[in-house]
This record gives C-alpha cells, structure tokens and sequence, in this order.
C-alpha cells in the first residue's frame, strides 16, 4: 500500500539513490518503479483470482488511491478492466 519512491527504497537499502537504481537495474532488468509497477499489478491478479475482495478495496492493497487509476493500470498491464479480468476467470472455469 506504501507509494514507494527510489529514495524511499534506496534508504532501505543503505545506498544513494543512484547507486541503488544502477544496481537495480543490473539485478533486476529494469528500472525499481517499473518493477514495482509489475509486482502491484500481479498482487491484484491474485487478489481478482481468489477473493472477492471488491476492486476498490484491491486498489487500495495495491497502493493505488483512485479506483479509476488502478483500472486504467491494470488494464495496460492486462488488457482488460479488473472486473472483466475476473469475470473473464468465474467464465472460464465454469
């Protein structure tokens, strides 16, 4: 739920943030905000998957404050809304 920002996690990790996000980058691939990005969009996959937590109660987990924007994220990281996603699941296992 934290909005993290690369200072934020920097800090965490006893480095400057530059140092943190070349190494970041190294590591991982990619930038930490991108990764972070990704990680909330499949912590509410999950969440669509297996609760029936409602979609702005799985915005708010994720760390988004405006349903509207974590639908707009979800759908570009998925390619459908959230409620679509999870109508999409209760369809396909029928």
């Amino acid at each position: 739920e934290k909005d993290w920002t690369v200072p934020d996690l920097a800090q965490l990790a006893c480095l400057s943030r530059s140092a943190f996000a070349d190494r970041f980058q190294k590591i991982m691939g990619k930038p930490p905000l991108t990764y972070v990005s990704e990680h909330r969009m499949r912590l509410a996959a999950w969440q669509l998957r297996h609760t029936e937590q409602p979609v702005c109660r799985i915005a708010e987990m994720v760390g988004y404050s405006s349903e509207t924007a974590f639908g707009q994220a979800f759908k570009r990281a998925h390619g459908l809304a959230p409620g679509r996603y999870r109508e999409q699941l209760r369809m396909a296992a029928m």
